[in-house]
């Protein structure tokens, strides 16, 4: 099971609120409380924090997207006999409503000051949980005789939102306190145009397609691996199953817990991709001087979800229980989604969804080419997805084999071609050529023009309150409103503008890799070594940078030193053993033991050096960085239909698994010696590739090779071949 995070529902008892009234007791109301370890993201949007979740993001402010939402259920003994004996009868029964009747979406928060999470209002634990029952219901005591039960029922989903939205990928609908699914949990805004009734609390939830910047990591709720057991208050056993909702919790006995682990919904999909090269150059590898692979656009077509229902109830442990994928409903039947749901995921230049670094236009001439400086697709494997910004307080910890980017050298070199714009009191002025442009692209804008003359009519239809401009050269000037300019008069051009954000089109280079440091106190007792003159160092006071990612060694150690004084003669047996002086905490070599003068005074010492490695010493990054690693967040089908659909056969397994992928790409070679100073080929590959499984809360990551042959010469010369003539000369005659 992929990473997942725990959920502890606190039941806040204590002895001093059980008071003792002759033989029974009467428990005064005690609240539910939440304490939480689980999900930290840069993007909020109302349809869910983006970005993989993790208990610091969970942890983090509502105006940042933390928290997470719950649903509670109370099964009640009535006294009108709508006693239930479960929360599966009760939400089965008509009469009354079955709706969350305790928290509905309700938003838990993590308190920094006070670490911990709470909610408002405080909703409490009930108290009916002894024998003096209203009435004697058969069905009680079926249960162990406890007639005058009541439970609460728990369900979580995160990251927690305050209402859904139908626009952006995310979170689309909630559960509504009439127990439908609504974009509101009041049960106003939009429903569920075709989940209309639900009894049990569910997400509608929508795919990012084609942005991986935009997609939400979904989590649900259930108990913890290998469960857990609590005592009641009534003195019963309370056991709730590995991966299994929160069902049926009566008042937990003091200092006892309730423990969720969240879980992730969705599949998380990665790409990443190498060049294979037969031969060019010294090693097999790519001539990056001469030779660039870039990558136009990427596709994964397959039984993907691009919209989802996930009742957070689940069914099977451990499962994400997605009663609806796209059209589709979910059974114990449902053996595919139609051809017509085959959902394509794309990777595009265009969008900027392909990192700067490995994208390049055909278009672009070579000259700007080289100049964007685009390393292209090598013999290592990369990241295909554009990398995720971090803020200043999100940097991800140090470890030692992931590489980040640093926000300084981040930027990119307008060129000649380039049609850039910044934007001042609503004027749009075109970037120059050879411009700088730092940092992820805020402020910059592509703009679209329309033009419309004075000889029109009228106002174009529609366009009487939108802003007209004027153009000067590349530049535009806010004018007037389509209603405030006199038409059918003069031929004067002004300009309808469409503006976005440049930011998915810059492509931006980030060469320089961000350096994780640590400042050494001296406490920690690291030394440096000199190999050559075999002197050990104490180290205080001075910044150490992170080793290159994929090693370890930061050249420090720890010393454990054995001194022997001086006066007598070398300890036994440590002759050929190296024996150092000291001053000043620095330990330099003197010689082998039985090689060394031991006569007069002092001490020598010999060591046991240990390297200190990278994983040992809390590095940390500072400044802005990037982050290569980039994923989409799916809605698979697959884990759910073969648990619910046990009678599948292989084939049809293997059609929920198959994926397509298409890829395409240039292989441009610089070439002064032909037209336009470059050779460029664009190569399209398809094939269908199977992946072992597709699963909720799996990561997949799908590695493409890109394998190139070099056109390869012979040459011989052909040998002369010999042809004898015969020519009969005449013979000359003596006169």
């Amino acid at each position: 099971m992929a990473a997942a995070s725990a959920i502890m529902l606190t039941a806040c008892t204590s002895e001093d609120d059980i008071l003792q009234t002759g033989q029974r007791k009467q428990v005064a109301p005690q609240e539910v409380g939440f304490d939480v370890y689980t999900p930290a993201a840069t993007n909020v949007t109302r349809a869910g924090q983006t970005g993989t979740m993790t208990t610091n993001r969970l942890q983090r402010t509502e105006a940042k997207g933390g928290g997470f939402g719950v649903y509670a259920y109370l099964v009640a003994d009535e006294s009108d006999g709508s006693t239930a004996t479960s929360y599966i009868d009760w939400m089965s029964r008509t009469s009354p409503s079955q709706v969350p009747n305790v928290m509905v979406n309700e938003k838990i928060l993590w308190n920094a000051t006070n670490q911990g999470w709470y909610y408002n209002p405080l909703k409490y634990w009930p108290n009916e949980t002894d024998n003096d029952s209203q009435n004697t219901n058969a069905e009680m005591e079926a249960i162990g005789g406890n007639k005058h039960l009541d439970r609460l029922t728990f369900f979580a989903y995160a990251p927690y939102v305050s209402e859904g939205n139908t626009t952006n990928p995310g979170i689309t609908h909630v559960t509504a306190k009439d127990g439908k699914l609504w974009t509101k949990a009041d049960g106003t805004g939009t429903a569920h145009e075709t989940v209309t009734s639900v009894t049990e609390p569910s997400i509608g939830y929508k795919a990012s397609l084609d942005d991986p910047e935009k997609a939400v990591d979904l989590l649900w709720g259930v108990a913890p691996a290998g469960g857990f057991t609590y005592t009641a208050v009534n003195g019963q056993p309370v056991e709730v199953k590995e991966g299994e909702p929160l069902v049926d919790m009566t008042k937990p006995d003091v200092n006892t817990n309730m423990k969720f682990l969240f879980q992730h919904a969705l599949a998380r999909i990665g790409v990443n991709v190498v060049a294979a090269i037969d031969q060019v150059g010294a090693g097999g590898k790519l001539d990056a001087n001469e030779t660039k692979i870039t990558i136009d656009k990427i596709t994964l077509t397959g039984k993907f979800g691009a919209t989802g229902v996930l009742n957070l109830d689940n069914s099977h442990a451990n499962v994400a229980n997605w009663v609806k994928i796209n059209s589709t409903n979910i059974t114990n039947e449902t053996t595919s989604l139609p051809d017509g749901d085959n959902v394509t995921l794309v990777l595009s230049a265009d969008k900027g969804t392909i990192a700067p670094w490995l994208r390049y236009k055909g278009e672009h001439t070579f000259g700007e080419f080289s100049a964007q400086n685009v390393t292209g697709v090598t013999t290592t494997r990369q990241d295909v997805i554009t990398p995720r910004y971090y803020a200043l307080d999100n940097i991800p910890a140090y470890t030692p084999t992931k590489q980040y980017y640093t926000e300084a050298n981040a930027k990119y070199t307008v060129a000649g071609g380039d049609a850039y714009y910044t934007e001042a009191d609503g004027n749009y002025t075109k970037v120059a050529t050879s411009t700088v442009i730092y940092d992820d692209g805020t402020g910059y804008y592509t703009v679209a023009e329309e033009s419309h003359s004075t000889t029109e009519t009228a106002c174009p239809t529609g366009a009487e309150s939108k802003m007209f401009y004027t153009k000067d050269g590349d530049n535009y000037t806010k004018f007037k409103t389509g209603s405030e300019i006199t038409w059918n008069s003069g031929s004067n051009t002004y300009y309808l503008l469409t503006v976005k954000s440049a930011v998915s089109d810059i492509p931006f280079t980030y060469n320089n890799k961000a350096v994780a440091t640590y400042t050494v106190t001296g406490s920690e007792g690291y030394y440096t070594y000199n190999s050559v003159s075999d002197v050990y160092t104490p180290q205080a006071a001075v910044s150490i940078n992170a080793p290159e990612i994929g090693s370890t060694n930061t050249g420090l150690f720890t010393l454990e030193t054995t001194g022997a004084e001086k006066g007598s003669t070398c300890p036994e047996g440590y002759g050929e053993t190296m024996w150092y002086t000291e001053s000043d905490g620095t330990y330099t070599k003197k010689g082998l033991g039985n090689a060394i003068d031991w006569s007069g005074t002092g001490t020598y010492y010999r060591i046991a050096a240990t390297a200190v490695p990278s994983t040992s010493i809390p590095f940390a990054y500072s400044g802005t960085i990037y982050d290569v690693e980039r994923n989409y967040f799916m809605v698979v089908p697959t884990n759910n239909i073969e648990t619910l659909n046990t009678t599948l056969s292989d084939a049809q397994k293997e059609a929920l698994r198959k994926v397509r992928v298409k890829i395409e790409y240039y292989v441009t070679t610089e070439d002064d010696k032909v037209e336009g100073d470059r050779t460029q080929t664009k190569n399209v590959i398809e094939k269908d590739v199977l992946f072992p499984s597709l699963a909720n809360g799996k990561s997949y990551n799908l590695n493409l090779v890109l394998g190139l042959t070099s056109v390869k010469m012979e040459a011989e010369v052909d040998d002369w071949k010999v042809i004898n003539v015969q020519g009969d000369l005449p013979q000359n005659t003596a006169e």
